[in-house]
């Protein structure tokens, strides 16, 4: 065999095993949701999918589909399409992915460049009113790479010198009250893998803040009212009265126990005027007694005898 041709069958060889690229494909997707990676050429014989060097999947016509270990659980091909399914994504998917399909005799490969952002909040807008402008802020909590825009219906604005402008990567919006008489204006926030908005009322920021004694009197009448009505029922059941009468026995018992022991109470005195009543009573017999007894000896003497003259002479 010529060298010709054995040069021929090897270049054949090396042409069948290296896979015609088509152009990079830019896939988007969203942190915890899913993609699908389509190859545009028809799956007939053969298929395998590779993240960077890495084998992901392959098929091979008449056996069912491979998925490698570790890819096992959140990646899926489809035998009939070629379709990968990668679910629940992660940040750690972005990279660049290859289809490489058997069509005859010849590999076709197609790349996909996939990535995966962080999920988006809804925006939320404040509003400052100063020196005629009105100050529009559209916030965004994620830590996303988020671009900015505002919209009124479906026209997005864009900056004008004497009517509104746009700030901070239009993340504020300078409204002129003079010149803007437009109601309703949204804020849009998005990743090239989702969009999220939140519309806003300028009358909102117009409004003038209510008067603050109306606010601290309504606020007043709101706490005292639920006071009085529980006073007044205390009031009803006589808790009042019950509480005045303990007292006064409270402070009656507390003035008898830190009483002076000089002073004497009213049941104390009676105490005492009754013991020397009972005193007086004793010694006015005691002196009764004793003069009866001093009255006798003079009775005696003066006996009828004696009176006569009658005894020795």
């Amino acid at each position: 065999m010529s060298r010709l041709l054995i040069e021929a069958l090897l270049f054949l060889v090396i042409l069948r095993q290296t896979p015609r690229v088509a152009g990079q494909k830019q896939v988007n997707g969203e942190k915890g949701s899913s993609i699908v990676l389509t190859p545009l050429q028809p799956l007939q014989n053969e298929i395998v999918w590779k993240k960077g060097s890495n084998k992901v999947a392959e098929w091979d016509s008449g056996t069912p589909p491979k998925i490698y270990p570790a890819y096992i659980g959140r990646f899926n091909l489809d035998e009939t399409s070629g379709k990968l399914t990668i679910s629940n994504l992660m940040e750690e998917d972005s990279g660049d992915y290859t289809a490489e399909i058997l069509i005859g005799n010849e590999y076709h490969s197609e790349q996909f460049q996939l990535k995966v952002f962080l999920p988006l909040h809804e925006p939320s807008v404040t509003c400052n009113k100063t020196n005629g402008f009105l100050i529009l802020i559209c916030h965004e909590s994620s830590n996303a790479a988020v671009k900015y825009s505002w919209k009124y219906n479906d026209e997005e604005l864009v900056s004008s010198a004497d009517t509104y402008q746009l700030l901070d990567d239009n993340k504020i919006l300078n409204v002129s009250l003079a010149k803007w008489h437009k109601e309703i204006l949204i804020c849009v926030v998005q990743t090239p893998a989702s969009e999220k908005k939140t519309s806003y009322a300028i009358k909102s920021c117009l409004k003038k803040p209510r008067n603050i004694i109306l606010i601290v009197s309504v606020t007043l009448v709101a706490v005292l009212l639920p006071v009085a009505g529980v006073l007044a029922f205390l009031f009803h059941k006589g808790y009042f009265n019950r509480w005045r009468k303990g007292g006064a026995t409270v402070a009656q018992k507390d003035d008898n126990e830190n009483s002076s022991p000089g002073i004497k109470t009213d049941k104390e005195e009676n105490i005492v005027m009754k013991n020397s009543t009972d005193e007086q009573g004793a010694l006015l017999r005691n002196n009764q007694q004793v003069g009866d007894h001093a009255v006798s000896p003079i009775t005696l003497n003066n006996s009828p005898g004696k009176a006569r003259g009658d005894g020795p002479r």
